[in-house]
């Protein structure tokens, strides 16, 4: 399955079975794991802009504030959300699966954005959206303040294991 995603500036390349879009300076290299010691025949290919070629992917995990289980009841719209913000940001999700108090997700980005940025963004966004539409469930949970998600976070590069073993914890979370 094609993981091509479309934004309001055109199609972000993010794919695993070789589907190639451009959009805006970035191509696809089709010379990605063509080598013998390669584990990664499936994994994603490198994108080109300017003179740089890169594959930056970040496993991020989000907590609830309190490690509340807010995720059963607004899992699928957090989800959404992420999804929706990913579209107007230098980023895309590629996976995504919430337990009962946090989130996983797959994000690639380029070289130019910062992953403190990306969960800033994620949680900022998130959180007053989430506060828009469901203030008289939240203010159940939060009565102080208008939050959502805690204070740290979780990420990594994905390096130390493939794409594929990421994808599949992510995938079997919940």
């Amino acid at each position: 399955p094609s993981l091509a995603h479309q934004r309001t500036d055109g199609h972000w390349l993010c794919n695993i079975d070789g589907y190639r879009r451009k959009s805006e300076g970035i191509q696809a290299d089709s010379q990605v794991c063509h080598h013998a010691e390669s584990e990664c025949e499936n994994l994603m290919e490198y994108l080109s802009k300017g003179h740089a070629k890169f594959l930056i992917l970040y496993h991020l995990i989000f907590v609830c504030k309190y490690w509340k289980a807010l995720l059963e009841p607004l899992g699928d719209a957090v989800k959404a959300l992420f999804t929706e913000i990913s579209f107007s940001s230098q980023f895309s999700i590629e996976e995504m699966e919430v337990d009962q108090d946090h989130i996983h997700c797959l994000v690639q980005s380029e070289p130019t954005i910062s992953p403190v940025s990306i969960v800033r963004r994620l949680k900022q966004e998130s959180t007053y959206a989430l506060w828009q539409q469901y203030a008289p469930l939240l203010k159940q949970h939060f009565w102080k303040e208008r939050t959502f998600w805690s204070d740290g976070d979780f990420g990594c590069t994905v390096g130390n294991a493939s794409q594929e073993v990421i994808r599949h914890y992510i995938e079997t979370q919940g």
